[in-house]
């Protein structure tokens, strides 16, 4: 840039506010140079607090869907800027409350007098909205958490129910995965209730970006959450829960000026023919105790 900062015309800036997408300029410094407003209603993050830093001093901090942070090497905004070849992908952008968003980008390279620039475009992932939209209607019928904004206990075991009857009758598949927060009675105790409460609101928002839209995700009880699970094997199952632990422990709590690192351990069963619903939650219940004793921040499966 030749040491001379760029800065973003009125009328640019104004075309960006209008956007639906989330839009941002970076230099080749990869120094933010604007932040429109869809950006700042996807982020949490307002542009007054964004502006002037760089990408990957923890605003966005993108992750792939292991978890793996990109801004160290495998930034497409810098590919971008380095090659002058657009780029796209699927990756999980972090929220200012500490959650991760499932979003889709696109990254434009723009030239400019001062030197190279891109332009990020992002939006939330539409198996996100779905799966809003299921939650939204069961608002209505009780069968919502009001803490998490996830299903509850009556709707997962509705669900199993339901996948039970479908196994018998058709021969259709399905998993259960337990979800449960590492080390979270020691956060009530040295923290309080109300940081137990932002943490499980950290991993619900988290892991509900995991889901798929025709898959069940609840609050199960305490701090523990259950996902139902259905057209898959034991490596779709795995990898499913793999993605929850990873993108999960990619999320941080920030609560009275005090960073709470989260992670998760996990158990997963796939259904058997015949086997109660007793007997599936037993098993995974069983699995996520070993991963537990293991050391926490794992997921073991049957």
């Amino acid at each position: 840039m030749g040491g001379s900062e760029l800065a973003v015309p009125d009328a640019l800036a104004a075309v960006l506010d209008a956007l639906f997408e989330g839009a941002y300029l970076v230099d080749s410094q990869r120094r933010i140079l604007s932040w429109n407003r869809s950006a700042e209603r996807i982020t949490g993050f307002p542009a007054d607090d964004v502006v002037g830093l760089r990408c990957s001093d923890n605003i966005l901090c993108h992750v792939d869907e292991s978890g793996e942070n990109l801004c160290l090497g495998r930034c497409p905004v810098e590919r971008t800027i380095k090659t002058g070849e657009p780029a796209s992908a699927r990756l999980y952008l972090h929220h200012s409350s500490g959650h991760r968003v499932p979003v889709v980008i696109r990254v434009l390279p723009i030239e400019t007098p001062q030197g190279p620039v891109a332009l990020e475009l992002f939006r939330e992932d539409m198996a996100l909205h779905s799966m809003r939209e299921r939650l939204r209607e069961m608002e209505s019928t009780a069968m919502l958490d009001t803490l998490t904004g996830l299903g509850n206990r009556r709707l997962a075991q509705q669900t199993i129910t339901k996948r039970i009857a479908e196994r018998e009758r058709y021969g259709r598949m399905f998993g259960l995965i337990l979800v449960d927060v590492d080390d979270f009675s020691e956060i009530n105790d040295d923290l309080g209730h109300d940081a137990g409460d932002k943490v499980l609101q950290v991993v619900a928002r988290s892991i509900l970006g995991v889901v798929r839209p025709f898959d069940c995700i609840c609050r199960w009880g305490g701090d523990q959450f259950l996902s139902v699970v259905q057209n898959l094997d034991s490596h779709g199952l795995a990898a499913i829960g793999e993605r929850m632990r990873g993108i999960v422990e990619a999320s941080s709590v920030e609560y009275d000026s005090r960073s709470i690192p989260v992670t998760v351990s996990i158990g997963g069963a796939l259904s058997r023919r015949g086997e109660p619903a007793d007997g599936m939650l037993v098993r995974a219940d069983s699995l996520l105790h070993e991963a537990k004793e293991a050391g926490g921040n794992r997921m073991r499966i049957d």
